[in-house]
C-alpha cells in the first residue's frame, strides 16, 4: 500500500491479489502484468502502459486516479466499467 513505483517495469508481472491501494504507479510498464483481484483504491496509473493486462475484478478501479491518461486499455482484459 501507498508504494511509490514510478516509472516501473513491471511487464508480465503477477500482481494478482496485490495490495496496491494508494500506490503511484505513474509511468510504470505493467504490460501484460496480471492484476486480477488486486486492489487499486486510490492508486495513480497517470501515463501507465497497461497493454494486455489482466484486470479482471480489480477492486477499487472506480477511485483509480489518471485514467483518461492511460495507454493500452483496450487491449488489455476484464477492463471494468
Amino acid at each position: 500500500r501507498y508504494a511509490d513505483l514510478t516509472g516501473a517495469n513491471l511487464t508480465r508481472a503477477n500482481l494478482t491479489r496485490a495490495g496496491l491501494d494508494g500506490a503511484n504507479l505513474t509511468r510504470a510498464g505493467l504490460d501484460g502484468a496480471d492484476l486480477t483481484d488486486a486492489f487499486l483504491r486510490g492508486a495513480n496509473l497517470t501515463g501507465a502502459n497497461l497493454t494486455r493486462a489482466d484486470l479482471t475484478a480489480v477492486i477499487g478501479w472506480d477511485t483509480v486516479k489518471g485514467k483518461d491518461s492511460i495507454s493500452g486499455l483496450d487491449t488489455a482484459w476484464g477492463v471494468p466499467d
